[in-house]
């Protein structure tokens, strides 16, 4: 029962914890940036700005924001689950992986074998990052009874 509580924690903070880290991180004129691609032609002089705007937000989500979401998710599930912490933060992370792979409509980065390596390296960060942060976490739960084994013995 505690594993699967733990689950269901770990799937809200990964999506909650994205959005949110997303929101905190991008820039102010992101919102503007959005509604100036939706209505500005491709052959528009100020497109090629528009979209590396759009390019940089992308950016900052998947090597900044996800990755701090996976590694929250990875240091709140070391913390908390005694047996196989690991697996319950790797699948913990599932639900945003899925939620990001859905919601990429246009889908650019399946025309070519590179696009896909790309695309299956940016989309492992996060659950590198949940990886790291259960390690994190055990490392420290594990030092901290040392030292005070250490500091009574």
């Amino acid at each position: 029962m505690r594993t699967a509580a733990v689950l269901v924690i770990a799937v809200i903070i990964s999506v909650v914890g994205s959005v949110v880290l997303d929101q905190l991180f991008q820039p102010r004129d992101f919102a503007a940036a959005l509604h100036a691609a939706a209505t500005t032609r491709r052959n528009s002089p100020a497109a090629p700005e528009i979209m590396g705007k759009l390019r940089r937000a992308g950016e900052i989500t998947v090597y900044v924001a996800d990755p701090i979401a996976g590694l929250i998710v990875g240091i709140f599930v070391g913390l908390v689950q005694k047996k196989h912490p690991v697996p319950v933060a790797l699948i913990g992370m599932v639900p945003h992986g899925l939620l990001e792979l859905v919601s990429d409509d246009i889908k650019s980065w399946s025309r070519s074998v590179f696009g896909v390596a790309r695309y299956a390296a940016d989309s492992s960060l996060p659950f590198f990052a949940a990886f790291v942060g259960v390690v994190l976490a055990r490392y420290l739960i594990t030092r901290r009874f040392r030292v005070s084994e250490m500091m009574e013995g």
